[in-house]
């Protein structure tokens, strides 16, 4: 009988069940190492927050409402579903960037116009027409839409061909949107009203895009103030009345 071969069977055999046992172990310690630092994580109080994407509103709204659900230790998916429900955000993702630190990033709803009713209340139409407060805007430097009407509510479908005429001018012309103080709206008819002369721009929906060619390379002249006076009538084919 070999003693040798005998022994050296035993010892593989050894060594591969302790490699199996080893091999075991690590199967078992590795995933329960992570669940307790998952768990540890989750168990930490968050000291601190963060709010990223925030450019058109302030944050307010939002430092209220995460003061007190981080105090009362809210799961995260509740306090995305309660920032979500303010009228200004598009989508919230959130996220623990450490153990103590909440992570927000915000995407809002792009502000189109301020609509003032009646009784000179503001409200905010957004760039998808979307009708919301003006409360949480940073600046209200944003193009302004009379509204003869204490119901603001129908505002948009009543307007919905102005609003669109104005969302191609923010995307398209936005010298000229950013020029802008008032929009007002009459049948085919649009007057842009600019903020620092007060000029009244004329024009209307069926020669709009021929206009805003005309509109936007005024603004680009160097001797734009000679034309910036009380008037710009562009109603009329082929011609540019200055009063």
């Amino acid at each position: 009988m070999n003693l040798g071969g005998i022994n050296n069977n035993f010892e593989n055999s050894r060594r591969n069940n302790f490699s199996v046992i080893s091999i075991f172990l690590l199967l078992i310690f590795f995933p329960t190492l992570i669940l307790y630092a998952v768990y540890w994580n989750n168990q930490k109080k968050i000291k601190r927050y963060e709010i990223e994407n925030l450019q058109y509103y302030a944050s307010f709204p939002m430092d209220s409402l995460l003061s007190r659900m981080i105090n009362q230790k809210f799961e995260l998916k509740e306090i995305k579903s309660e920032i979500e429900k303010l009228d200004f955000v598009a989508l919230c993702k959130i996220y623990k960037k450490d153990s103590e630190t909440l992570k927000l990033e915000i995407v809002e709803k792009e502000p189109l116009a301020v609509v003032r009713n009646v009784s000179g209340q503001c409200f905010l139409v957004t760039i998808d027409f979307d009708l919301i407060s003006s409360a949480n805007l940073k600046q209200t430097s944003y193009p302004i839409i009379e509204w003869g009407e204490e119901e603001v509510s129908n505002f948009v479908e009543k307007n919905l061909v102005l609003l669109m005429i104005l969302k191609r001018v923010k995307k398209e012309y936005p010298e000229i949107y950013k020029s802008i103080s008032e929009v007002v709206g009459n049948g085919d008819e649009i007057c842009l009203v600019t903020k620092s002369t007060r000029t009244k721009i004329l024009t209307t929906t069926k020669d709009l895009l021929q206009d805003l060619e005309i509109i936007s390379a005024l603004l680009k002249r160097n001797d734009m103030g000679k034309f910036l006076k009380n008037t710009i009538d562009l109603r009329f084919d082929n011609i540019m009345v200055v009063r």
